[in-house]
Parts: C-alpha cells; structure tokens; sequence
C-alpha cells in the first residue's frame, strides 16, 4: 500500500522533496569530521550521512538544515 518496491540495488528515492547533496563528503572533510561527528552534531544517523554522501538517497530540508547548522555553511555550498 503506497509502498514502491525496491530491486536489489537501486536506489531510494522517496521523494521530490529530497535533494541530493554531492558537496556533502568535500564539506565534512573540510571541517575534518568523522560521518559520525558529523551525525552527532546534526542529530542524525550515521547511516544516513554515509547514504547522503554516497547519493544513495536525498536528504529532506529538515535533514540539510541540520548539517547546514552543524557544519556553518549554506544548503548551496552541499549542491555543488
């Protein structure tokens, strides 16, 4: 029920409203966090900053918010 399945490999995409974050990993390296730092400061799984940076899922504006805050830089600086 509203509920799409997955083949074995792809990815998730749950979403319009996610928003992938190729900046994510160059961002965090510059601050020199560890994924689960940067978990830590954001409130959020480690998981999830592992599939962010890997593009294996978006993030929703609640979650860019948060590392936004967390790493002092602007949502534009994680898209590039």
């Amino acid at each position: 029920m509203g509920q799409e399945r997955l083949k074995e490999g792809s990815i998730r995409r749950s979403s319009s409203r996610s928003t992938l974050l190729p900046g994510l990993q160059a961002a965090r390296k510059r601050r020199a966090l560890s994924q689960r730092e940067l978990a830590a400061l954001a409130g959020i799984g480690s998981g999830t900053i592992s599939d962010l940076e890997t593009g294996r899922r978006g993030a929703y504006p609640t979650t860019i918010r948060r590392i936004t805050n967390s790493l002092g830089i602007s949502a534009l600086d994680l898209m590039e």
